[in-house]
């Protein structure tokens, strides 16, 4: 749109936060500069350290798979994804902040996590499921918790370095 292609943006701070703002400020047409204090080598803030759990509502199985869509039949029998209803992920907001979450930006968080998850996979970040925070197998089977279902692969820095290429090719100024 002709507002946005007139508008430049700066974006301090190249975690998860800024290099989505920074995206889709891009993607709206604005000049985006994004200022990362550290190196290029160091870059991504506390997403580089993290570990790429991401998350978002879902249904259950077919929803993972759109995430995830070499996950095998094998790998899906012996598995139970379970679901993370919209709901749920309110109540856990409210929990996790003791009440001091805006209902309405909660919402708007929670509505659009799966949609996020799908839009970060069209630049290019990729997932795998979260084995890492489930229950041990039992009898070969894993059951899943819900909530954070997938991570980045390449964990954090992977995570980062995906956005960080997406921005590169979209013509961003990146200043380390």
């Amino acid at each position: 749109d002709a507002v946005a292609a007139a508008l430049n943006v700066v974006v301090a701070g190249g975690g998860i936060a800024g290099l989505t703002a920074a995206l889709a400020a891009r993607e709206a047409g604005a000049e985006v500069t994004l200022l990362e204090r550290a190196p290029r080598s160091e870059r991504g803030g506390n997403t580089r350290f993290s570990n790429g759990a991401l998350r978002a509502v879902y249904r259950g199985t077919g929803d993972i798979r759109e995430l995830v869509p070499d996950l095998t039949d094998e790998v899906i029998a012996r598995t139970e994804f379970g679901s993370y209803t919209a709901e749920r992920y309110v109540a856990d907001m409210e929990r996790i902040t003791e009440g001091r979450a805006d209902p309405q930006l909660t919402r708007v968080l929670v509505d659009g996590s799966f949609d996020v998850l799908r839009w970060m996979m069209g630049h290019g970040v990729c997932y795998d499921p979260l084995w890492s925070a489930q229950a041990p197998p039992v009898d070969g089977h894993v059951r899943f918790y819900g909530g954070s279902a997938v991570e980045a692969r390449g964990l954090g820095a992977g995570l980062a370095d995906r956005l960080y290429d997406a921005l590169e090719r979209r013509g961003a100024a990146i200043h380390y």
